[in-house]
């Protein structure tokens, strides 16, 4: 899967929005651009730099909603409300 699905090039942050603001809205009621790093997508350059591959989970198991919920109720504690 190419960088472009899943980083983003250096200065384009102005394009995502972070509960319905820009990064710069967000900054201006008082977060830090380190506050905001987290929920951000990865510099595309660095990603292409550092060669990295991402691999969806469906693409090596089998995908079924009502499969999982089984499990996780059996196997991890889930307990449905």
């Amino acid at each position: 899967m190419g960088p472009k699905y899943h980083s983003l090039p250096r200065g384009k942050e102005s394009s995502i929005l972070l509960g319905g603001g820009t990064v710069h809205d967000c900054m201006d009621i008082g977060f830090n651009r380190s506050d905001l790093d987290f929920y951000l997508p990865a510099v595309q350059e660095e990603v292409k730099a550092a060669s990295v591959k991402v691999h969806h989970m469906g693409f090596y198991e089998s995908w079924v909603s009502q499969d999982k919920y089984y499990y996780a109720v059996g196997n991890c504690g889930f307990k449905p409300n």
